[in-house]
């Protein structure tokens, strides 16, 4: 639950849904993704319009295997800020700077 407030709190003046997606992953626009907590290569990602669609709870859009992985600190969450910055800060401290640094080297914007 804590994820879907601190999501719904991000800022983006006057943008649409389809203006917060702010990266493409694998040619489709995402604003919000999981990634592998030992290399920070990118799970799966979504756009804003499929986050809220379930309300920014993220065990119903993203896999079983990848809530599991969340769930268990295999693999963690990222979003992007309206600045263009990746955040992970969801549950603890965040990423290391190089997993953000890498999680961002795999988006196009």
């Amino acid at each position: 639950m804590r994820i879907a407030r601190r999501l719904r709190r991000c800022s983006y003046p006057s943008l649409g849904a389809a203006g917060r997606d702010l990266a493409t992953w694998r040619g489709r626009p995402i604003w919000i993704g999981a990634y592998d907590a030992l290399d920070g290569k990118i799970l799966e990602a979504y756009s804003y319009a499929q986050a809220r669609q379930h309300d920014f709870h993220h065990s119903m859009y993203f896999s079983p295997e990848v809530t599991r992985a969340i769930a268990e600190g295999a693999a963690g969450v990222f979003w992007i800020e309206p600045t263009g910055e990746i955040e992970t800060m969801w549950r603890d401290d965040g990423a290391a700077p190089w997993i953000r640094h890498h999680i961002a080297s795999q988006l196009v914007r």
